[in-house]
């Protein structure tokens, strides 16, 4: 592998999408001289991300990609195992070559083809959603969770925090919990924000309204846990044990699908709560469906 003191690495990134093509754009802001491949199926869109970043070539076929000292997987998940399979049996990837995927999920096990022909295998996720194409200072203050051989990960790790990152290391049998962690704080925070706002539309709150109430009352909750434990940062009816409230939300909500996620979440909610014994089971009682 070369060192991190060499500029001119040789690079190859397998996957030309918002996260492909944003890593390009970091490792070209970081090593100006970076000797780049970007493979994708459409050589169209490869040769369009190319030509904005100024700077190496664009490739349809794997055999048509250089040797290089890493290569970056950033294909969805069900495509990763498959390339590196056509990989390895192509024979293509020199041995003492490092090869990383981004999925959260994956292990870098599934590169283990590659891993049995003498490459170093690793897998690096980082904790953003990419919104969009060579998005800039991608990785800045982006926490990135990386698994795999101890060179590659010390490796990476030492790339990564030149492009930003806050870097740790899990064990790869951790992943699926890690990743349903960072599913759950990013994506389903927006499927409650969803039903709040339509609740609120159908209390009659305009849709403008509804959202700005519900972005601000999130950015509370978020400040809230940024100072203290979830614990501490707990506010409102189910907090206060206040069992009139919330009888009168589940009158309001039944028979709709938000009743579910509202007695779903609460119930979550319960051991959050300082109440006692037989108040934590008069709130239960409560919420669950008899």
């Amino acid at each position: 592998m070369k060192t991190l003191q060499e500029d001119n690495m040789n690079v190859n990134i397998i996957g030309a999408g918002r996260l492909g093509s944003s890593l390009a754009k970091a490792l070209l802001k970081l090593h100006p001289d970076t000797v780049l491949t970007l493979y994708n199926r459409s050589l169209a869109k490869g040769e369009k991300i190319i030509q904005h970043l100024g700077s190496g070539q664009s490739v349809d076929e794997f055999h048509a990609m250089p040797a290089a000292s890493i290569v970056f997987i950033t294909t969805p998940d069900d495509a990763i195992a498959v390339i590196a399979e056509t990989l390895a049996k192509e024979q293509l990837i020199p041995a003492g070559s490092m090869v990383v995927h981004c999925s959260g999920v994956l292990g870098s096990g599934v590169l283990a083809p590659l891993q049995r022909q003498g490459c170093h295998t690793a897998s690096v996720h980082p904790l953003r959603a990419f919104a969009e194409e060579m998005q800039e200072d991608a990785f800045q203050n982006c926490h990135c969770v990386m698994e795999g051989d101890a060179a590659a990960t010390a490796y990476l790790s030492i790339l990564f925090k030149n492009l930003g990152a806050l870097t740790l290391t899990i064990h790869a049998e951790k992943k699926a919990i890690y990743h349903a962690a960072a599913v759950m704080a990013s994506n389903y925070v927006v499927t409650l924000a969803d039903a709040a706002i339509k609740l609120l539309i159908e209390s009659d709150v305009s849709e403008e309204h509804a959202r700005q109430i519900t972005h601000n009352l999130l950015q509370i909750s978020l400040t809230n846990l940024k100072k203290s434990p979830p614990k501490e940062a707990l506010t409102g009816p189910l907090q206060r044990g206040d069992l009139s409230t919330i009888a009168k939300h589940l009158h309001a909500l039944q028979g709709s699908a938000t009743e579910k996620l509202y007695r779903a979440a609460a119930l979550a909610t319960l051991p959050l709560t300082p109440h006692d014994a037989e108040t934590i089971a008069r709130l239960k009682s409560v919420l669950t469906i008899s």
